[in-house]
């Protein structure tokens, strides 16, 4: 039986929009991607920056909070060996 003008308009709709989906997921993982690729580059940059011969601490805490601010290492070490560097001058 043939189907009328609404049902294959209906069907159309239905594949564009979970083509429209399906590309929307994709850019969306590749953009947690990039994310997490940046903000892992900082992690060496905010660590190298803090541990020169004259540390840089305004850097290292830039590149820190550039960081995610939750991550454990951030959080627990990293921010805290910021803050003890320029405690002590």
């Amino acid at each position: 039986m043939p189907r009328s003008g609404s049902e294959l308009n209906a069907a159309n709709d239905s594949i564009a929009a979970d083509s429209i989906e399906r590309d929307f997921v994709e850019a969306t993982h590749e953009l947690r991607q990039a994310l997490a690729i940046e903000a892992e580059l900082h992690m060496p940059a905010a660590f190298f920056t803090l541990n020169l011969a004259t540390p840089d601490l305004a850097s290292a805490q830039r590149h820190a909070l550039r960081l995610c601010p939750h991550w454990r290492y951030v959080r627990d070490r990293l921010l805290r060996q910021i803050a003890r560097r320029s405690a002590t001058g």
